[in-house]
C-alpha cells in the first residue's frame, strides 16, 4: 500500500517530467451575434446575407487556443494486435496522458460541439477521459478520435 510519503513522491516525479511533455492545442470556438447586420434565429442567419462581416451567417466566430502539454502515444496496431485491439480504436487514434488541470480544460472541450484537439498536423476530438494512477487520479488519460472539423482556427 503506498503511504502519503510515496505518493507526494509520485507526485513530485510527474512534476519534474511534465515539463518535457509534447504540447499540443485546444481549440474551443466561441459564436456572438454579427454585430453589423444581426442573426435571425427563425432562418437560422444573418439578417443581410450580402454582410462581409459574418459572410451571410450572422454569426461570428472567434477561437480560443490552449497549449497543454501531456504524454502522446499513436496506436502501434502491429504490438496492439498481439494482445487483441480495444472495442472502438481505429487507424490514426491517439491518446494522451495529462495532469488535473489540462484534464478540466478537455472537459470544457468535449461540451463545445466544434471544438478540437489539434496534435501533429491532425484533428481529433476527445472521447473519454479517464483517471489513471493508484488509488488517486494523479494522471488523466484522455482517448482522441481522429475526425475532419468543418471550422478551424487559423493555423490550426
Amino acid at each position: 500500500m503506498l503511504g502519503p510519503s510515496d505518493r507526494a513522491w509520485v507526485k513530485g516525479v510527474l512534476d519534474q517530467l511534465r515539463p518535457n511533455y509534447r504540447s499540443f492545442h485546444l481549440l474551443v470556438p466561441t459564436e456572438t451575434d454579427c454585430t453589423v447586420c444581426g442573426y435571425d434565429e427563425f432562418t437560422d442567419s444573418a439578417l443581410d446575407s450580402a454582410c462581409t462581416t459574418c459572410n451571410g451567417l450572422g454569426k461570428t466566430v472567434s477561437w480560443s487556443a490552449l497549449e497543454v502539454k501531456g504524454r502522446v502515444q499513436h496506436y502501434d496496431f502491429v504490438k496492439l494486435s498481439a494482445a487483441g485491439l480495444p472495442p472502438g480504436i481505429e487507424v490514426g487514434d491517439s491518446v494522451a496522458y495529462v495532469s488535473p488541470e489540462v484534464k478540466d480544460a478537455v472537459l470544457d472541450l468535449r461540451e463545445s460541439p466544434r471544438g478540437y484537439v489539434y496534435l501533429d498536423d491532425d484533428t481529433y476530438r476527445p472521447w473519454s477521459v479517464q483517471p489513471t494512477g493508484v488509488g488517486h487520479a494523479d494522471e488523466w488519460r484522455v482517448e482522441l478520435k481522429r475526425t475532419n472539423v468543418d471550422a478551424r482556427a487559423d493555423g490550426y
